[in-house]
């Protein structure tokens, strides 16, 4: 998470989880393809907001 600069609370909102959960999935890890999936998009997905957007060349 940390290269990428996903916090527990930022990775809680996007995905509409609690923060316990995150917790968990980061202790346990998930199960099942989409899950893992879901999971993976979330974390190394980039932020939304204008600073991590590169600029069109």
């Amino acid at each position: 998470m940390r290269l990428h600069r996903k916090t527990i609370a930022g990775l809680a909102e996007a995905m509409n989880v609690t923060h316990k959960r995150v917790r968990q999935v980061r202790a346990n890890g998930v199960e099942g393809v989409c899950f893992v999936a879901d999971w993976t998009e979330a974390i190394g997905a980039p932020d939304n907001d204008a600073t991590s957007i590169a600029p069109a060349s």
